[in-house]
């Protein structure tokens, strides 16, 4: 990943996790942090961003829809 071409979103895009097998039922379940949110801010750093962290990158990736934690029977989920 570390020769990846293109802008911030091929680089961002490129840590999108696999889509879970089923939609969390509590809060409880929704992880902080995930082993590609540690790898997408370990690539950040490494191209100069300072304040990004593992959380950070998690809640990143749930903002741009690489990652999407709705809880089960959410009215906005989609599938």
């Amino acid at each position: 990943r570390d020769s990846v071409e293109g802008g911030l979103d091929t680089l961002v895009w490129s840590f999108a996790p696999a889509p879970r097998r089923r939609r969390p039922a509590s809060f409880a379940e929704v992880p902080a942090t995930s082993p590609e949110s540690a790898a997408l801010a370990k690539a950040l750093k490494k191209r100069g961003f300072v304040f990004v962290g593992p959380t950070t990158a998690y809640a990143g990736m749930q903002a741009m829809g690489l990652v999407d934690d709705h809880l089960a029977g959410c009215h906005v989920a989609v599938g």
